[in-house]
């Protein structure tokens, strides 16, 4: 509906449905109908107005498409691959299990093959991919996961990090409650997932990325704290080609790793 409403007639929004369910209990909302799931909504719209959305274009919403259906694919592959491991004697369990695994691995490059023609069929698809590629530690499929994002619909470069769910969430209060800050989550677990071994990569061989998580490590920072640290960087660095229009540049960018 969201893709069809908007036109001249209609203002469409589209609210995360963590802010609805959040609203709720903050009204007293005690029973769960779609009467008061209405009037809720209603409600929240008239108090709280959201921001008209707008939606993305086809060829963007196209390659959104596939990779939605490429991570569906990533999960059902390792869970036939388990399945082979079970140590099962039917030679018929196990030639499904075989034809399962064929069929998943085709489709996948079948998947990946399409998603490549996908975005040499438009030049600016094409463009944008090709600045995100020249960052360091992002490789095609990450360059195609932060394309699908859009970030530069985002006022500043910490908003599209916030927005990935990659920046921290602080629980302070007072001056005896200093609980340990942990990634927010708020946002495609996806992405999230897709750039820890990018991370991994880059913490090793790219010198802007490198450097930064050296000077954590010398405080001295745990690995999985170092690596959720560099994550929104390299949403930083995506972001900052994306919105100047231009590839990758080492010395520019080692400013904003600082």
């Amino acid at each position: 509906m969201a893709q069809y409403l908007p036109d001249p007639e209609h203002l469409v929004s589209v609210v995360h449905p963590a802010r609805l369910k959040a609203y709720g209990p903050s009204h007293w909302q005690r029973n769960k109908t779609d009467r008061v799931e209405a009037a809720l909504i209603a409600d929240f719209c008239q108090t709280q107005p959201p921001d008209a959305g707008t939606p993305p274009r086809p060829e963007r919403r196209e390659g959104q498409e596939f990779l939605h259906q490429y991570a569906a694919l990533q999960v059902a592959l390792p869970q036939v691959k388990n399945r082979r491991a079970a140590g099962f004697q039917s030679e018929t369990v196990w030639a499904q299990l075989r034809a399962q695994r064929t069929f998943w691995e085709k489709q996948i490059k079948e998947l990946t093959q399409s998603l490549t023609n996908h975005l040499r069929r438009s030049p600016e698809l094409r463009r944008q991919h090709a600045w995100l590629d020249s960052i360091p530690g992002v490789a095609f499929l990450t360059a195609a996961r932060l394309l699908a994002l859009n970030l530069p619909r985002f006022e500043t470069a910490r908003a599209a990090a916030a927005f990935t769910g990659l920046t921290p969430r602080l629980h302070p209060s007072g001056s005896s409650v200093h609980r340990r800050g942990r990634v927010s989550k708020r946002g495609p677990a996806a992405l999230r997932g897709g750039l820890y071994r990018p991370i991994l990569s880059a913490q090793r061989f790219k010198p802007v990325i490198k450097a930064f998580c050296a000077r954590l490590a010398a405080h001295p920072k745990p690995t999985l704290t170092i690596i959720g640290a560099a994550m929104p960087k390299l949403i930083v660095l995506a972001y900052g080609v994306l919105k100047s229009g231009q590839p990758f540049d080492p010395k520019y960018s080692s400013k904003a790793m600082a």
